[in-house]
């Protein structure tokens, strides 16, 4: 597997500078979190998120407690309106990159049985990347009932392409002893809720609504 210092390395040779950010600021910080679905362990990962010459790059490195395959997805955010810019996703011996301008994506990949390949989907304006959920809703206002609809992009190989989700507001309440607020986000699997520190806006936990399974962070 491909070294998460090396990743981090990645991103901060693709980040460039952008405008100064209006967008709350969201915590930067190395994370660990598991997946597990009622007492199964599925899976265990690192994310980090940073700031670098105005945009937010995040990366996800996930292993699978069950197989032991593993991924790879670095997120290239404008710091100041948190659009996409660039996801890079590596998985086993198959790297895509996904570039996005306002009303296409364009995406290049490269090793797996296809070999070389790019392909352009046209999208509405202002598309964001469906990795870009946990950001969007970490930056919500929080405010009871405040909510926003987007339109997100699944990259391949997901075959749902485009999605409108809505985040809303539900609600405050109490996790591990922390004030959070309730983020709920409706997507493809059913919505997704998020638990955000009411201080910090680091995600303490979300809910994929699949049946028991669960993520939690270590913070």
């Amino acid at each position: 597997m491909i070294s998460l210092v090396r990743s981090f390395a990645l991103a901060g040779f693709l980040a460039t500078s952008v405008g100064a950010q209006s967008a709350p600021v969201l915590p930067t910080r190395v994370d660990t979190f598991t997946v597990r679905y009622g007492t199964m362990v599925l899976g265990r990962g690192i994310t980090q998120r940073s700031y670098r010459g105005g945009e937010l790059v995040q990366v996800y490195a996930w292993r699978s407690a069950l197989d032991g395959s593993w991924s790879l997805d670095s997120l290239f955010l404008d710091g100041a309106s948190l659009k996409t810019r660039l996801d890079v996703l590596v998985s086993g011996d198959t790297t895509r990159v996904a570039a996005y301008a306002p009303a296409t994506v364009t995406i290049r990949t490269s090793g797996g049985p296809k070999g070389a390949t790019t392909q352009s989907i046209v999208v509405p304006t202002g598309t964001h990347s469906s990795a870009a959920i946990e950001a969007l809703a970490a930056a919500m206002p929080f405010s009871a009932g405040a909510s926003r609809t987007i339109s997100t992009f699944y990259s391949p190989p997901s075959r749902l392409g485009v999605v409108e989700s809505t985040i809303r507001v539900a609600g405050s309440e109490t996790v591990d002893g922390r004030t959070a607020w309730r983020v709920e986000v409706d997507t493809p699997g059913g919505g997704t809720v998020f638990w955000i520190d009411a201080v910090s806006r680091a995600v303490l936990q979300f809910d994929t609504r699949e049946g028991d399974a669960l993520i939690t962070f270590r913070r």
